[in-house]
């Protein structure tokens, strides 16, 4: 009885009952964690994918490409095999 007591005077914002019970962190304004992780996820994943692919895509990508298909034509393409190797 005495924790239904606590449980009714705890006053959280937007919390089910659930909640309550099992005293889940409820975020910023009684938005749930996983939303606001879901929220922020959604908004950097596609920032680090535009990233990868102008990675890929620039001179340093595409030496990186030649050096993983074949070292010795890489090297005779003028590519520095060392220092690209350190950068990767």
């Amino acid at each position: 009885m005495k924790n239904e007591k606590d449980n009714q005077n705890l006053h959280v914002p937007y919390a089910s009952r659930h909640d309550m019970i099992l005293y889940a962190a409820l975020g910023v304004l009684g938005i749930g964690l996983v939303a606001v992780l879901c929220k922020f996820v959604t908004v950097i994943e596609p920032v680090f994918i535009a990233l990868i692919v102008l990675l890929v895509n620039s001179t340093y990508g595409r030496a990186f490409k030649a050096i993983r298909d074949d070292e010795i034509a890489a090297e005779a393409m003028g590519i520095n095999l060392a220092k690209h190797k350190i950068l990767s």
